[in-house]
């Protein structure tokens, strides 16, 4: 509805700050790490459980490389396929912190530029 349109006219990323990324990392332990793995390999010890194995966050080739941090808070905010939604249990600054710390994985991990 309204909310998600005015949402999505501003830019939205991730901060590069260090204190925001230990954040980051501590929240991606206590709600990612179970499903993702600790080093965001797609391997935690809930993968039994799930239909197919999450992404593995360390791999240059993954398309998440190319996700936006737009297009990365809007799953970690709405869910997908098996994922949760963590709308209600993280904030949007904490949605942001875990995806500056998911930048971090792997150097070449990027935001894209532009529109």
């Amino acid at each position: 509805g309204l909310l998600v349109s005015s949402w999505a006219a501003e830019s939205v990323t991730a901060p590069k700050d260090a204190a925001s990324i230990e954040r980051g990392c501590e929240l991606y332990v206590t709600h990612c790490a179970a499903c993702h793995g600790t080093r965001g390999k797609g391997d935690g010890h809930a993968t039994y459980v799930l239909p197919r194995r999450p992404k593995d966050f360390t791999n240059p080739d993954n398309l998440f490389s190319d996700d936006s941090d737009e297009e990365l808070l809007e799953v970690i905010t709405y869910g997908k396929r098996a994922m949760p939604k963590y709308s209600k249990m993280l904030t949007q600054k904490e949605r942001l912190q875990v995806i500056a710390y998911l930048r971090t994985l792997i150097p070449k991990i990027l935001p894209k530029s532009g529109g």
